[in-house]
C-alpha cells in the first residue's frame, strides 16, 4: 500500500466535494421538474417513490459533504489523523460512484 500525501487528500477531497456540488445541482433540478408534475394523488402514486429517492440522495450527499468538510478541518488543525484510512476512503469513493 503506497502512503497518501496530504497534497493527494487535498485533491481527493476537493474533487470529491466539486463532485457531490454537481450531482446535488443535477438532482436538485431532477427533483423540481418532476415536483411541478405532481399535481394529484394518482400522480403522487406514480411519481412519488422517484421524489422520495431524489431526496433521499440529497440527504446523503449532505452528509458526505458535512464529513469532508470535517475531515479537511481536522486537517487544517494539524491534526495527525486524516480520520480515514485507505479502505475508508475507497468506500467513500465507491458510495459516490454508486450514486452517478
Amino acid at each position: 500500500m503506497s502512503k497518501v500525501t496530504k497534497k493527494d487528500l487535498v485533491e481527493m477531497y476537493d474533487t470529491l466535494q466539486r463532485q457531490l456540488v454537481e450531482d446535488r445541482e443535477t438532482i436538485t433540478k431532477l427533483y423540481g421538474d418532476l415536483k411541478v408534475l405532481v399535481i394529484d394523488k394518482d400522480e403522487y402514486a406514480i411519481h412519488g417513490p422517484t421524489l422520495a429517492k431524489f431526496a433521499e440522495l440529497m440527504i446523503k450527499q449532505t452528509e458526505q459533504l458535512v464529513e469532508i468538510i470535517t475531515l479537511n478541518q481536522k486537517n487544517d488543525k494539524g491534526e495527525k489523523d486524516s480520520g480515514l484510512d485507505e479502505d475508508e476512503r475507497n468506500k467513500v469513493f465507491d458510495e459516490i460512484s454508486k450514486q452517478q
